[in-house]
């Protein structure tokens, strides 16, 4: 009886002891996962390790405002890093605004500052972050819609989104915001279903978390878009050269003056009631008399939209 006693002792024990090692290996990559906020349905995740794979399920409120409600799977990292993954949604949740986030995140509370690069369901692609614990999230929009795959970078202070399809090369978006976080912070995928009610899965594969590219450091200028009143900004033009000025040359057309050239921006109006590059610059030849070289926020003719020029730090 005393032998038999023994043994199950020294099995606990190794169990026990055993027990942070298989969890951490049965989610690849990453350590834990939790709910994040107070949920209706707790999430789930399973990982297939031949695919780089999460399928990860979340039927949560919303992340935005002051607090989110999502599931996250992490791991807590320090210093410079990039997360990507090629991402489906998978599941029948039916909220256009339901989304799958590479995320950034000071802490596991509901209102911790944050950056995430997400993906929603109707093909909306953005920055989404909050400066500091408490506050409202915003968000800085790509120039594109509906990308397969997405990478978060982290340099120093800021943090930059690429996008691109599954199996093509991943670009710079423009969308960088600095977002100070100091020791160890936590990186990881997250689901969030944008309705308590209902239950979304979303598979995140051939995820990667890697050093950073550096391609996003060499961006020096940006032009972003915003709704006048201002809103939400969405990078429009990331640009490797310094853009000295900007003008609207009419509703739907912004001029951009380099040391190298000055070229026309046609934008045109997407599903979202936002506009969006709709082609390849044209070079131009007129005057950008109506704009000192230092302005940086330029109302288009119509009052609609302002044009926001925004010349990017080198990465502290």
């Amino acid at each position: 009886m005393r032998s038999s006693l023994l043994h199950l002792l020294a099995l606990s024990t190794l169990l026990a002891s055993a027990g942070p090692i298989l969890r951490a290996a049965d989610l690849g990559l990453f350590t834990d996962h939790t709910d994040i906020g107070v949920v209706k349905k707790p999430g789930t995740v399973r990982y297939d390790p031949a695919r780089r794979s999460y399928t990860i399920g979340g039927g949560d409120a919303n992340m935005w405002f002051a607090q989110d409600e999502f599931h996250f799977v992490w791991k807590k990292v320090s210093g410079d890093t990039a997360l990507a993954a090629t991402i489906a949604f998978t599941g029948s949740g039916t909220d256009a605004h339901r989304k799958a986030v590479l995320m950034i995140r000071e802490s596991l509370a509901t209102d911790a500052a944050y950056v995430d690069a997400a993906l929603h369901a109707d093909g909306l692609t953005s920055l989404q972050f909050r400066e500091t614990a408490g506050a409202n999230t915003a968000e800085v929009q790509a120039p594109l819609n509906g990308p397969r795959r997405l990478r978060l970078e982290k340099i120093g202070d800021w943090a930059y989104l690429f996008a691109g399809p599954a199996d093509g090369p991943l670009t710079p978006t423009g969308a960088s915001v600095r977002l100070p976080l100091s020791g160890e912070y936590y990186l990881g995928l997250g689901v969030c279903a944008h309705d308590a009610d209902e239950f979304e899965t979303i598979t995140f594969t051939d995820v990667e978390i890697a050093k950073p590219s550096g391609a996003a450091t060499a961006i020096r200028s940006i032009l972003e878009i915003l709704p006048n009143p201002s809103g939400d900004r969405r990078a429009l033009y990331p640009a490797t050269e310094h853009i000295e000025a900007i003008a609207w040359t009419a509703p739907n057309v912004i001029v951009v003056q380099t040391r190298a050239g000055r070229f026309r921006l046609p934008l045109a109006p997407l599903a979202d009631g936002k506009l969006a590059p709709a082609g390849a610059p044209t070079p131009d030849a007129s005057r950008l008399t109506s704009l000192p070289a230092d302005a940086q926020r330029v109302p288009s003719p119509d009052g609609k939209w302002i044009a926001y020029l925004r010349h990017q730090p080198p990465a502290k």
